[in-house]
């Protein structure tokens, strides 16, 4: 898993609630599976 997508996993879980931390930041992420980019910036190489 991409750094930025385990980072964004930490995030959401201290932030707590009642949410599924993988599923929001697959979607912020864009990371695997998703509807590729959409409104998501390309990585810039």
């Amino acid at each position: 898993m991409p750094k930025k997508f385990l980072r964004c996993v930490r995030k959401v879980k201290a932030k707590g609630g009642d949410v599924n931390p993988y599923a929001i930041c697959r979607k912020s992420t864009g990371y695997r599976g998703t509807i590729h980019n959409i409104g998501l910036k390309k990585h810039k190489r």
